[in-house]
């Protein structure tokens, strides 16, 4: 009933966004685009505040065809968000498996990121054969996790980075 088409985050900056995320991925956005005027009433009807402008960009989700929607609003006053940390109510957070943590360690922080030390993942559904993970926070504050797993919960096949394979 439900596939996973895109995440969604609002940041500050879209154009320091869109360089973060483009150097994290090592891909540009597949698509950018603007909502103004007319083409914004829906968005506006949306989320309860017409009038508004929005920029985005579009990446795909490495492994995946699903999509990370990355927007920045315009024309709304109290667009600034509270800031969240991992463990609070309400935040969220995005993971992705890597092949190697030591290489996406250097990949992050090639983007600007300062990564949570990578430690042993020694309990729970992800533990096995070394697993270890590492988070870290894109320039709007959201937490992104890498893990280097061999295991998923309900044995779900684990995600490759070589070209989007599950194995």
């Amino acid at each position: 009933m439900f596939a996973i088409e895109h995440v969604g985050i609002i940041v500050k900056d879209l154009e320091v966004s869109v360089r973060f995320y483009t150097a994290l991925f090592d891909e540009p956005p597949i698509e950018q685009t603007s909502w103004q005027g007319r083409d914004a009433e829906y968005v506006g009807q949306l989320v309860g505040r017409p009038g508004l402008t929005l920029d985005e960009a579009f990446f795909r989700l490495p492994g995946t065809n699903a999509i990370l929607e990355v927007g920045q609003f315009h024309n709304i006053a109290d667009g600034e968000g509270v800031a969240n940390r991992h463990f609070q109510t309400r935040s969220i957070h995005i993971g992705f498996a890597v092949d190697s943590i030591d290489d996406a360690v250097k990949r992050i922080k090639k983007a600007g990121a300062t990564l949570s030390k990578p430690v042993e993942i020694a309990y729970g559904p992800y533990k096995g054969k070394g697993g270890k993970t590492a988070t870290f926070t894109d320039p709007d504050g959201i937490t992104i996790q890498v893990m280097e797993i061999a295991n998923r919960p309900g044995g779900l096949p684990v995600p490759s980075a070589r070209m989007g394979h599950w194995s």
